[in-house]
């Protein structure tokens, strides 16, 4: 008896065999439960899915600059400080804290620009409208996310990792990134696989407009959880009066705060009982010889002082890089 399989037959076979076992091996899959804790695995995964979603436009808006740069030069009486100003507004939308765009533009144009309002005009119309892409460049390089060259790989992400696991984030916790932003942190946490329920809350309606926008978009939907936005007020998280979450983060937004007792008074209601509040600060100490840091960065005992008064307490901290990560409790 010829027991021969031919490559059709085999084919075939092979076919019926997948059919067969793909819902067992799907069954076999690990579930994750509410015990588990956010992966390194399960986060890179997340800040790859960011960059891959991402990139390809922010290589387009840095592409699109340099040519407007050039053909701006190519009319230009003063040439050189075309070469000037690119070199310098990259350089600042690079910093370790990203600034307001319009002001680093008027900080950055050379003398010789006075002449050409044209000119002018033209790149704060560009810079308008690319804001987004330039701040995600900003977060992503100054966190050390991805390399500072084409093609703008992940790095090792080791201090982004080493900030991540302070969050001490468990499946099916609440979680609220206060003053979200962009939402880097939010989406990369949204592309990581463990369920999540996240809510960013944003006062500015151009960061709102986005953040609404990229909720809504297949590439998170549904990936992790609950993806929420919601508009944040002056002195409170802007949350429904019955809702309780798990974590909050404040990072880099506590030193803007213009009511710092009515925001925290807000976290502390939203908190549940085993709940914390994570800061990330880069505080003045730490940052005394960067002249692109936020002139309103706090040192970080006034920063403990105020969150002291108004009866948090100081659960752990961790210096990562040139900030500070901290834990806190409801007193």
């Amino acid at each position: 008896m010829n027991t021969q399989m031919y490559p059709k037959d085999k084919n075939r076979f092979l076919l019926i065999l997948w059919i067969v076992l793909m819902p067992l091996a799907a069954s076999l899959q690990p579930v994750i439960d509410s015990g588990d804790t956010l992966s390194q695995k399960q986060f890179i995964q997340g800040c790859a899915l960011y960059r891959h979603h991402f990139i390809d436009n922010i290589t387009k808006v840095l592409l699109e600059f340099g040519e407007l740069c050039d053909s701006l030069k190519a009319v230009s009486a003063h040439p050189e400080a075309h070469d000037e100003f690119r070199d310098l507004f990259l350089q600042d939308v690079l910093a370790s804290e990203f600034q307001d765009l319009g002001m680093l533009m008027a900080r950055d144009f050379p003398d010789s620009f006075q002449d050409e309002k044209d000119a002018r005009k033209t790149y704060r119309a560009w810079i308008d409208k690319n804001n987004i892409q330039l701040f995600q460049f900003n977060f992503l390089l100054a966190n050390d996310i991805i390399a500072p060259v084409q093609p703008y790989r992940l790095t090792s992400l080791n201090d982004f990792w080493q900030e991540i696991r302070m969050y001490e984030l468990k499946a099916n916790q609440a979680f609220v990134d206060v003053g979200a932003g962009i939402g880097v942190v939010s989406f990369i946490l949204a592309g990581t696989g463990l369920p999540l329920h996240i809510q960013m809350t944003e006062i500015d309606e151009h960061f709102l407009d986005f953040l609404n926008q990229q909720a809504r978009d297949s590439t998170y939907v549904n990936k992790s959880g609950q993806l929420k936005v919601s508009t944040a007020h002056k002195k409170d998280l802007g949350l429904a009066p019955d809702v309780k979450v798990d974590r909050i983060l404040m990072r880099e937004v506590f030193h803007h705060l213009k009511h710092p007792d009515e925001m925290l008074a807000s976290v502390k209601s939203h908190l549940n009982e085993e709940g914390m509040l994570i800061l990330v600060e880069s505080v003045k100490e730490l940052n005394i010889h960067n002249k692109s840091r936020c002139y309103k960065a706090m040192e970080l005992d006034k920063i403990l002082s105020i969150l002291n008064a108004n009866g948090f307490d100081l659960k752990q901290k961790k210096r990562i890089g040139n900030a500070y990560v901290l834990q806190l409790v409801a007193a």
